[in-house]
């Protein structure tokens, strides 16, 4: 289904179909045994959109396991998300519920799917990660029956999604994501002062990615892949540099001029000449890919876009030297590697999105403009023309490239 469909049909299908539950609920109230809160201990996390906001929740989620030891994860996500709770092994593999979001009959036939599984599933708690979501606030009513812990909008406009949380947890939009998601779980697992919702002061600086432990199985397939392509992965292999030059269809304005990427590649392999430079992205994106590579032109330039699995990909990173992207899930999934990166930020602000970790250089024009997506339009910008983006010179980035690959990194794989 198309991005604006699913935003629509959230808007104006979940508010009033929110309020109707809510309606209900009251409604039922006076006919309900009142039940002391229950201990978590079946947790069900909602996380639909986003792999890479995923990897900014892990530190939330790691958290609540290490406080709450007996408790079982259950996790919704969409059905091409699923692969990054997969490889951050947050919980087994039969306790992640996928949405499938092709088409609009897909969508409703694995929803009615989903939930009815989970509610057989005696959930106790559910964390609504998806923000403002009006069907996830609708899934966790319907599942659970004690604690359903989310961000409420309180004396915002808009964003109504009823009145159905238990836990009712206020959103700041001027801390990083991760602080946000923090702030989510610790309402359930350090809450101890009375408040509804966690009080008390988070420090990003605290907060730091897994450390992920790659396989000897996708290591060798990425290995094979590369020398198939003449990339052969030795001690006095050169540089070894990720050009992601895609964002996802969520918001495409956040990608940074092709043309600009085309010139960065070139001078860079200039620099370089023993540099080797991969593009990756997703299939629906080797087209536009494929003509990149041809006005490039360099034997030393490759495209792996399409080509590998998700746990390739991360191999991959684990392999590299640094990655230069857009503002996109590819910048927190080689957080996790400890891979250098440069993420070009432009209608999002690092300051909400920037990866977890301290190998991360945010390029960022900042623009009084900017940011202009939030939770609050969700996600969708007025703007057409990227100038934010456009404002980012191809020297800034290389002079930052340059910089980090003197100092080289240890993430290049042994033989």
């Amino acid at each position: 289904m198309n991005v604006d469909v699913i935003r629509f049909v959230d808007r104006f299908a979940g508010t009033p179909l929110c309020w109707i539950l809510t309606a209900i609920h009251y409604f039922s109230i006076p006919f309900r045994r009142k039940q002391k809160a229950k201990r978590p201990k079946r947790v069900l996390i909602l996380k639909l959109a986003e792999m890479g906001s995923t990897v900014l929740a892990y530190p939330a989620i790691a958290e609540l396991k290490e406080q709450t030891p007996d408790i079982e994860l259950f996790f919704v996500t969409f059905e091409k998300h699923r692969d990054i709770i997969d490889e951050l092994r947050l919980t087994a593999p039969s306790n992640i519920f996928t949405i499938n979001v092709s088409s609009a009959i897909g969508f409703l036939k694995s929803a009615f799917l989903v939930i009815s599984q989970l509610i057989r599933k005696d959930i106790d708690t559910t964390i609504d990660m998806d923000f403002f979501s009006r069907f996830t606030m609708i899934i966790a009513f319907l599942i659970c029956r004690d604690n359903r812990v989310g961000f409420y909008k309180f004396n915002s406009e808009g964003l109504s999604r009823g009145r159905l949380l238990t836990h009712n947890v206020a959103y700041s939009a001027h801390v990083h994501t991760s602080v946000a998601f923090m702030a989510l779980t610790r309402t359930i697992s350090r809450n101890k002062r009375g408040n509804l919702y966690y009080k008390d002061s988070i420090a990003p600086a605290d907060i730091s990615p897994p450390i992920y432990k790659k396989s000897k199985e996708n290591t060798a397939s990425i290995t094979a892949m590369l020398s198939s392509l003449k990339i052969n992965i030795t001690k006095k292999t050169g540089n070894l540099v990720i050009v992601n030059a895609n964002s996802s269809q969520l918001f495409p304005l956040r990608r940074w001029p092709i043309s600009n990427f085309i010139e960065l590649c070139i001078r860079l392999l200039k620099e370089d000449s023993s540099m080797h430079i991969i593009l990756t992205g997703t299939a629906n994106e080797k087209e536009e890919t494929d003509e990149l590579l041809k006005i490039i032109n360099n034997d030393h330039c490759i495209s792996l876009v399409g080509m590998t699995s998700f746990s390739e990909l991360m191999a991959l990173f684990s392999m590299s030297n640094l990655l230069i992207t857009n503002d996109s899930g590819p910048a927190h999934f080689a957080s996790l590697h400890k891979l250098p990166i440069i993420d070009i930020f432009g209608p999002e602000t690092p300051e909400l999105y920037k990866p977890l970790g301290k190998y991360c250089k945010c390029i960022y024009s900042n623009y009084t403009c900017s940011p202009c997506v939030s939770v609050y339009n969700n996600k969708k910008s007025a703007c057409k023309e990227n100038l934010c983006l456009q404002a980012i010179t191809v020297d800034e980035v290389l002079q930052e490239a340059l910089l980090i690959l003197s100092k080289k990194t240890p993430n290049q794989v042994q033989p």
